[in-house]
This record gives structure tokens, sequence and C-alpha cells, in this order.
């Protein structure tokens, strides 16, 4: 009978560790989830204060209507908050769990935002991922700027890639070169290589493109400049344009890349 109380003790302790909210209260994922949808309505009704809710009344509908979609209303986050308050640890879980789920959400925002923007833009759309600009000099940590860019759904066969770009102050010879792998059993790539020589005209373009019977795996290449003592070249306005199939230059475009089978690894 003495060890009763200690039994009794010990389950209550364990009850305790596998449920540490109470039962009015929200776990710390749902309160997480809970947070970051209260934040994303407040940022939405800022961001339209002019438009869909423009005052008060509507921004509270919008509140009530995420709190409804957690099962709760005002007086059980209320009771949220003062327990989370009372029990700081608990609490920064919360919030660190919160901030991560609006980071992934902001990235998927993002992500669904550039889809749309590449599928709104239709035929011509700059993909280029880097800086528009670049300096080349003995100063610099390379002579190089690399890109890389995979295949998404807007690219379609037979797309014309156009990497643009102009130059000052060079003394030395501007390379650029794009290659595109594609998605066959030969694994098969295409590449074109243009020069800039110091004297011509300013500007460098380099056009590639792409096979109209094989899908495109992904784009990459290069932008060299091995800069002579004392220079300093500047390249700007730099733009890497996909546009859609043109048939009567397919042909005279085609003629110009370079094609190799990549061996298998």
């Amino acid at each position: 009978m003495k060890i009763l109380p200690l039994l009794t003790c010990m389950c209550l302790l364990l009850f305790g560790a596998c449920k540490p909210t109470p039962e009015t209260v929200l776990e710390e994922k749902a309160m997480a989830y809970l947070l970051s949808d209260l934040e994303l309505a407040n940022a939405m009704s800022e961001s339209q204060s002019l438009g869909a809710f423009h005052n008060d009344s509507l921004r509270l509908a919008l509140r009530s209507s995420v709190l409804a979609k957690h099962g709760i209303n005002e007086a059980t986050l209320d009771s949220c908050l003062r327990w989370y308050g009372a029990h700081l640890p608990e609490y920064m879980k919360v919030i660190d769990l919160a901030d991560s789920i609006l980071s992934d959400t902001l990235q998927a925002f993002i992500a669904d935002e550039n889809t749309k923007i590449k599928l709104a833009a239709g035929d011509s759309l700059n993909i280029w991922p880097h800086a528009p600009s670049a300096v080349f000099a003995r100063t610099q940590p390379t002579d190089f700027i690399t890109f890389e860019i995979a295949a998404d759904s807007t690219w379609k066969r037979g797309d014309m890639f156009t990497l643009r770009m102009a130059s000052d102050n060079t003394m030395s010879e501007l390379k650029a070169t794009l290659v595109v792998d594609y998605q066959n059993r030969q694994r098969t790539t295409d590449a074109v290589t243009s020069t800039l020589n110091p004297g011509n005209k300013r500007r460098l373009e380099v056009k590639l493109q792409l096979d109209s019977n094989i899908s495109a795996q992904r784009i990459y290449g290069y932008i060299q400049l091995s800069p002579k003592q004392g220079e300093r070249a500047f390249i700007d306005s730099i733009k890497l344009m996909r546009t859609r199939l043109v048939v009567t230059d397919y042909n005279k475009y085609r003629r110009q890349t370079h094609r190799i089978t990549r061996n298998e690894r």
C-alpha cells in the first residue's frame, strides 16, 4: 500500500511528459500552423489595405475565418497565448516551427509566381540567372561567369536561346558559349560559341537553336575574358532570352551548333 502513492506520482509524471499542453491549449505543431496562417492573413490584409480589405470589419472577418479553419475562436486563442506565455521554452519551439512553415510557404509562393510569369511571358522571356553586369580584371577571383538552368514545363522543343551582352573598356577577347543537354538515350549535347575581339563592335550575341525533335534537359554555359595587366573590362546588359521556334531561321542556326554525344557514367 505504501508504494501506491509513488506509482500514482510516476503515472502522472509520465502522462504529463506525453501531453505537455492542457486539453484546451493547442499542441506545438497545431499552434505553429495557426500562427503562420494568422501572419499570412495579416500580411495579405496589409498589402491589400486599399483593395479587398479596406476596412477593419473585413480584416476581422478574415482573421475569424483563419481561426475557424483551425477549429478555435478568439477565447481559445487567448487561452493558448496565455499558456505559452507562461511556458517560454515551449513557445520558442512554436515560434521556430512557425518561422520554418512561413519560409517553406514563401518559397512555394515564389516558385508558383515564377512559373506564372514564365507562362504569361509567351514567346519571349529573359531567364538570365545572375546579375546583368560584371567586371573582369586581374583583381577579380575568376575569368569566367558560369550558369546553368534546368528545363521546366514552359520550354518547348525547338526553342531559341540567345545570350546577349555589351562590353566596355575591353582589351582582351570576350568569349561566350551556350550548351544544351537533351533528354534522349544517346545523351546528345549541342554547343555554340561566339567571340568578340578588341576593336570590333561592343555587343556580343550567341544564338543556340534547340533541336525540334528532342526535349531539352538543361542549358548552361559561360562568359570568359582573360584580362591583361591593368585591364578593367565591363560587361553589362547581359540577357539570356528564350524565344519560340522560327521555322524560316531554324536550319540556319542549327548549322552553327556543334553536336557531341555524352559518355555514360
